[in-house]
C-alpha cells in the first residue's frame, strides 16, 4: 500500500470536538494529550507546525494549551487510523498504545515516529534486555522472564537475594519496579499482580515480568 496522502486540505475533524487545521502547514498527530504532548505543541508553534492530539478528554494539558483535539481513544485502532489519516506523521504522548496497533498503522503505510520496533525497545523491558544482551553484546544484569513466584525464587537461588522484579510492559518512570528480598515477598507480589489482572483482557492471568540480578553500587563509583 502506498503512503496515504498527508493532510493537505482544510479539514473539519468530527468526534467529541470539531477542530480545524490549516491546509498550508504540516500536521503532527499526537496520540494522547498529556504533559509531553503539551510540550510538543508549544515547540511546534515556533516551527509553524500544527498539532492534532487524540484524546477523549477536553481538559487534557495539551488541549488546554491550545492543541487541536480529535475525539477518540488511544486504545482504539479505528481512532488511531482516523488520526493518522489527518496528519503527516503520528507520534506518541505515552507508551501505553497497543504495539500491534502501531505495527498495523506502519503496515498500512502511515508514517509513525518512533516506529514499531523502536517503540517496542522503549516499552518492552524483556525485549530490550534480549536485544542489548544477545543482539549487540551490551553488558546488562543477569535477567530472566518470569510469570510465577517459583521462577523468581529459582532465579534468586542462582543469583542471590534481593532481586529486582519489573513489569515487562506498561511500566515507566519507576512504575512496576520492585526489589524483592525473599521467597515470601515473591509470592505476595505475584498474588497481588494476579488479583489486579482482568482475565477478560488477557490471554493469561499470569503477569509478564522480568527478574534481574540486584546490582550493588555506590554513588560516585567511577565504574557506574
Amino acid at each position: 500500500m502506498e503512503n496515504p496522502a498527508p493532510c493537505s486540505s482544510d479539514a473539519l475533524v468530527g468526534g467529541a470536538g470539531a477542530v480545524w487545521h490549516s491546509r498550508s502547514r504540516p500536521v503532527v498527530g499526537i496520540v494522547g494529550a498529556g504533559q509531553l504532548a503539551r510540550m510538543i505543541h508549544q515547540a511546534a508553534i515556533s516551527l509553524s507546525i500544527d498539532t492534532l492530539v487524540l484524546t477523549t478528554n477536553e481538559t487534557d494539558p495539551a488541549v488546554l494549551a491550545g492543541a487541536h483535539r480529535h475525539g477518540g481513544s488511544p486504545s482504539n485502532l479505528e481512532d488511531l487510523r482516523a488520526l493518522a489519516n489527518l496528519c503527516d506523521v503520528v507520534t506518541f504522548d505515552h507508551e501505553l498504545v497497543d504495539m500491534t496497533h502501531i505495527q498495523k498503522l506502519e503496515a498500512e503505510g502511515y508514517v509513525v515516529r518512533p516506529g514499531a520496533e523502536a517503540s517496542r525497545l522503549a516499552t518492552d523491558k524483556l525485549h530490550a534486555h534480549q536485544v542489548l544482551s544477545y543482539g549487540i553484546g551490551v553488558p546488562v544484569p543477569a535477567f530472566s522472564k518470569a510469570s510465577s513466584a517459583e521462577q523468581i525464587i529459582d532465579f534468586a537461588q542462582v543469583h542471590g537475594w534481593p532481586v529486582v522484579v519489573k513489569s515487562c510492559t506498561r511500566g515507566y518512570d519507576g512504575k512496576g519496579v520492585r526489589v524483592i528480598a525473599s521467597a515470601s515477598a515473591a509470592h505476595q507480589l505475584v498474588e497481588s499482580l494476579q488479583h489486579g489482572l482482568d482475565p477478560a483482557a488477557h490471554d493469561s492471568i499470569e503477569p509478564m515480568l522480568i527478574v534481574e540480578e540486584y546490582i550493588r553500587f555506590s554513588r560516585g563509583d567511577p565504574r557506574y
